[in-house]
C-alpha cells in the first residue's frame, strides 16, 4: 500500500513506490546482467562451496518426496534441517526448489533484496515523511559493501529481506491493534526460519530500543499494553518457528560449540575505520580478484558510499529525534563492537556472558549498518524538506569537508605504512574516485536544494540516486565474481573421471591434509579454472553436486564427536590407514595432483562385524585409532557409557559360559538397504557380536532389532554400532528427529492459535500475564 502522502515540501514527490521499485530492478539488473538472465551464477567462496550445495541438496531431496533431515554426503553424516542456515522449512525456499537452479536461486537472493529495499523504503517514509529520503535509503539498502559481500550466503539475503519488515511490523504492532500482532508475528518468523542468528538478534535490539523510548512517552497506563503486545509477537514468532529452533538448539548442545569456542576470527581490524571511506586501504587482492582487508576476510567490503556517510555524520550530530539517537547509538556500538578481541568492548561482553563465544566473526555486527545508516539518511533529507534548505547547507559541507579531510589522512596512512601486499597506485585511486563522488554529490544536494525548477528536480534526484549506485559499483573490484552457469551442472566429477562414482553406503572419497591446505590456499587466477579444480578435487560441499560422500565437509555446527575424530585424523602425522579402511574410503587425493585420486583398495565393507570389542574413554580410543596397526576388522572400541556397559552386562547374563570377547562369531550381513534417513540389513550370528556402521553417530538415529526397540552405540569415537545376540535378524536404523516433531506440534499449535489471536483482543491483564509483564 502506497503510504500517505505528507503535507510538507517534497524535494522528490515523484520517488512514489511504484517508480522506485522500477529503479531499484532496474539498477540491479545494470549491476548484475548476465546473472539474472541465468548465463552466469555466483560461486565465489561460502556460495558455491556451502550455500549453493546445500540448496541443491534440499533441491534433490525435494524431488525424491523426503524432507532433508539428514546429510549423509558430508562429514560421515551430518543433520542437515537443524542446521538452520539451510532454509530446509522457510516457506519462500519452494522457489528454487521448484524451478531449476542455479537462476532459481540467483532470482530467489535478488528478490528478497528487492524485498528489503522495500521495507527500507515504506519505513524509512513512515519515519520521515520523505519520499527522496526514503527512495536514497531504499536504494542505500541494496548498493553498499555489505550487501554485496552477504550475498555470498542466500540465508542472509533472506535475513536482510525481512529486516525493515520485522521493524515495521514491530512497531505497528506495539501500537496498534490485535492484527497488527499477528502480522508482525508471521514477518518476525519469516526473518527466524532464515538461520542467521546475529542478524535475527540484532534486528530485536533494535525494535527493543527503539519501542522503550516510544513507551516512556506514553501515558502510563498505556506502557503496559504496548510492551505486552510487543512480547506476544515474540512469543508468537518463537512458537512458529518452533519447528526449526528446537533441532536447532538440540544439534547446538551436541556440536563443538560451546562457551570455550572462543576464536574471535576475522574481526575488523584497529586500522578498519579507514575502510569507510577508502575501501582498498591495507587490503590484499586475491587471487580471482576480491580485496580483503588483513586479518579480515569475512566480508570483502563494508563500504557504504561516502556521499551516505556524509548525510549520516550531519544528521547523528544535529538531530535531536530520539529514532536518530537510538539509531546513531546502535551503529556506534556495533562497530565498536565489530572490533571483537582488537577493541576493548567485545572482551567484556564476552567475559561477562560466555554464550557470546559461539559468534565467531565479529566483523558480522557490522551488518545491521546497512539499515541504520540509510535511515539515518533519510531523516537527514527530511530536515532539509521541513526547513529552510539554506540554513542546512552549512553544516553538510562542514561535514564533507571533514570526510574529505579523513579520506586524505587515510590514503596519506596507506603511503607512509603500507602493508606487504598493499597496491599503493589502486588505493591512491580508489580513495581520489570516492574523493570525487563525494564533491559531486555534496554538489548535487546544494544544487537540488537551491533550485527553484520544479522540472529540474525530478532529474538532480534521479542523478544522486545513480551516484549512490555508481559509487557502490566502483568501489572495489570483482567483488561478487561469476562464472558460466553450465560448471555447476551435477555430475561433472564422473564425467571427467569416466567412472563410477563412490555412493553412499558402498564408499567414500577423503581429501588428504596436504590436499585439503593446498585447496584452502589456492593461488588460482582464472575463476573458472579454480572452480573446476575445486570441484574435480570434491573440496568442502562440491562433492554434494556429484552426490558423493565425503569423509569431511563443511558445516556451521559439528558434531562434536565427529569434530574430534575429524581434527585428529586431519592433524596425525602419520597416515592411519587402518581408520581409513574402517571409514570406507575408496578414494583418496592423489599427492602428486589435486584433481587426481588414488585408488584404495583395502577397505571395509560399510558395516562390519565380528571385532573385538573393548570399552575406552575417546582420547585412548582416538589414539588407538590414529595408529599404524588399527586393524578394523577385528577392533572396536565403544564409548564408556551406560549403554554399553548394559550390553555387556546382558550378554553375561544370557551367555554365562562366554568367556571370551565379542567377535568370536561375526555377523553375516546381508539384505542392505541403505539411504539418507534408513538403514536396514539382516544379520546372522552364532554368538553374540557388534555390528559397526561408519556412519555419525547422532542421538535422533534410532535403532531396532527384529521389531524391537534397541541401543544405538557408539563407536571408535563418533559413529554408530548395534550389539546383536546370537540368531537370525532385522536391523533397522532410522532417523527420527524428536525435536522436530515436538516443535512440528508447537508450530501448528501457534498457527491454530494465531486466528483467536487476530479475531479477539487480549486485555491488559491477559498481555500481561503472556508476556509476564
Amino acid at each position: 500500500m502506497d503510504p500517505q502522502p505528507s503535507t510538507r515540501r517534497q524535494l522528490a514527490p515523484w520517488l512514489k513506490p511504484g517508480r522506485f521499485t522500477i529503479i531499484i530492478v532496474t539498477l540491479i539488473f545494470a549491476a548484475f546482467p548476465k546473472v539474472l538472465l541465468g548465463l552466469e551464477s555466483f560461486y565465489y567462496r561460502d556460495y558455491g562451496v556451502l550455500g549453493y550445495p546445500f540448496v541443491y541438496y534440499h533441491h534433490a531431496a525435494f524431488w525424491r518426496g523426503e524432507l532433508p533431515l539428514w546429510n549423509p554426503l558430508s562429514n560421515c553424516g551430518a543433520p542437515f534441517l537443524a542446521q538452520w542456515g539451510t532454509m530446509t522449512l522457510y516457506p519462500f525456499s519452494l522457489f528454487y526448489l521448484i524451478f531449476p537452479l542455479p537462476w532459481s536461486l540467483t532470482w530467489f537472493c535478488f528478490g528478497h533484496l528487492i524485498l528489503g529495499s522495500l521495507g527500507v523504503y515504506y519505513l524509512a517514509f513512515r519515519w520521515s515523511e520523505s519520499r527522496l529520503g526514503a527512495g536514497l535509503a531504499g536504494v542505500a539498502f541494496i548498493f553498499n559493501g555489505i550487501t554485496f559481500s552477504c550475498l555470498l550466503w542466500p540465508n542472509y539475503t533472506v535475513a536482510l529481506g525481512w529486516m525493515p519488515w520485522v521493524v515495521l511490523a514491530c512497531e505497528k504492532a506495539s501500537e496498534g491493534t490485535r492484527r497488527h500482532v499477528v502480522m508482525a508475528a508471521l514477518t518476525a518468523t519469516m526473518q527466524l526460519l532464515s538461520g542467521v542468528p546475529e542478524l535475527i538478534l540484532m534486528t530485536w535490539v533494535i525494535i527493543g530500543a527503539l519501542s522503550l523510548s516510544r513507551v516512556f512517552v506514553l501515558p502510563p497506563k498505556e506502557r503496559v499494553p504496548a510492551l505486552s503486545r510487543l512480547g506476544i509477537v515474540a512469543l508468537l514468532a518463537a512458537g512458529l518457528a518452533a519447528v526449526q529452533l528446537l533441532p536447532f538448539f538440540d544439534l547446538l548442545a551436541h556440536s563443538h560449540r560451546d562457551a570455550s569456542f572462543s576464536v574471535s576470527k576475522w574481526a575488523m581490524p584497529r586500522f578498519g575505520l579507514g575502510n569507510f571511506l577508502v575501501p582498498l586501504f591495507h587490503c590484499f587482492e586475491t587471487p580471482q580478484g576480491p580485496f580483503f582487508q588483513y586479518g579480515q576476510e569475512f566480508v570483502s567490503s563494508y563500504y557504504p558510499g561516502i556521499g551516505l556517510l556524509a548525510l549520516v555524520v550531519m544528521v547523528a550530530f544535529s538531530d535531536p529525534q530520539p529514532r536518530v539517537r537510538i539509531l546513531s547509538s546502535i551503529a556506534i556500538l556495533l562497530v565498536l563492537l565489530a572490533f571483537g578481541d582488537n577493541g576493548f568492548l567485545f572482551p567484556i561482553i564476552k567475559q561477562a556472558v560466555p554464550l557470546v563465544s559461539i559468534a565467531r566473526y565479529p566483523v558480522k555486527l557490522l551488518i545491521p549498518l546497512i539499515l541504520l545508516l540509510p535511515l539515518l539518511a533519510a531523516f537527514a533529507i527530511a530536515r532539509w524538506e521541513q526547513s529552510s534548505a539554506q540554513s542546512r547547507i552549512a553544516p553538510f559541507a562542514a561535514c564533507c569537508l571533514g570526510l574529505a579531510l579523513l579520506t586524505m589522512w587515510t590514503l596519506y596512512r596507506a603511503k607512509v605504512s603500507p602493508f606487504v601486499y598493499d597496491q599503493w597506485d589502486a588505493t591512491l585511486k580508489n580513495g581520489l574516485l570516492r574523493l570525487s563522488f563525494l564533491v559531486i554529490f555534496a554538489s548535487l544536494v546544494v544544487w537540488l536544494l537551491r533550485t527553484g525548477n520544479k522540472n529540474l528536480r525530478p532529474v538532480l534526484s534521479s542523478v544522486l540516486l545513480l551516484l549512490i549506485f555508481a559509487d557502490i559499483r566502483t568501489h572495489t573490484a570483482q567483488q561478487n565474481p561469476s562464472i558460466p552457469v553450465g560448471l555447476l551442472a551435477p555430475g561433472l566429477w564422473q564425467s571427467q573421471r569416466r567412472t563410477d562414482a563412490p555412493r553412499h553406503g558402498e564408499s567414500r572419497v577423503f581429501i588428504t591434509p596436504s590436499a585439503e591446505k593446498h585447496l584452502l590456499r589456492n593461488f588460482v587466477r582464472d575463476p573458472a579454472e579454480q572452480w573446476l579444480g575445486q570441484r574435480l578435487a570434491l573440496w568442502s560441499n562440491l562433492n554434494i553436486l556429484d552426490e558423493i560422500p565425503k569423509v569431511n565437509g563443511s558445516s556451521t555446527l559439528q558434531i562434536r564427536e565427529q569434530m574430534l575424530l575429524q581434527k585428529g585424523l586431519y592433524d596425525a602425522t602419520n597416515s592411519p590407514e587402518g581408520l581409513l579402511d574402517f571409514l570406507a574410503v575408496s578414494q583418496s587425493s592423489s599427492p602428486e595432483n589435486l584433481v587426481e585420486w588414488v585408488t584404495r583398495s583395502n577397505r571395509c565393507s560399510f558395516i562390519t562385524s565380528g571385532q573385538e570389542v573393548t570399552i575406552s574413554d575417546d582420547a585412548a580410543a582416538l589414539d588407538k585409532l590414529l595408529q599404524t596397526d588399527f586393524d578394523p576388522r577385528t577392533q572396536v572400541f565403544l564409548a564408556a557409557t551406560p549403554d554399553a556397559d548394559l550390553i555387556v552386562h546382558a550378554r553375561t547374563k544370557s551367555s554365562p559360559d562366554q568367556v571370551g570377547p565379542f567377535g568370536e562369531s561375526a555377523a553375516f550381513i546381508s539384505e542392505q538397504k541403505i539411504s539418507a534417513q534408513r538403514i536396514t540389513f539382516r544379520a546372522t550370528a552364532t554368538n553374540w557380536t557388534v555390528c559397526v556402521i561408519p556412519q555419525s553417530f547422532y542421538h535422533c538415529w534410532k535403532a531396532s532389532i527384529d521389531g524391537k526397540p534397541a541401543k544405538l552405540l557408539r563407536a571408535n569415537v563418533a559413529f554408530q554400532a548395534v550389539a546383536l545376540p546370537p540368531g537370525d535378524h532385522s536391523v533397522v536404523l532410522v532417523y527420527r528427529d524428536r525435536m522436530f516433531q515436538m516443535g512440528l506440534w508447537m508450530s501448528a499449535a501457534t498457527l491454530l492459535l494465531c486466528p483467536l489471536v487476530w479475531r479477539k483482543p487480549f486485555t491488559r491483564a491477559q498481555a500481561s500475564s503472556l508476556t509476564g509483564l
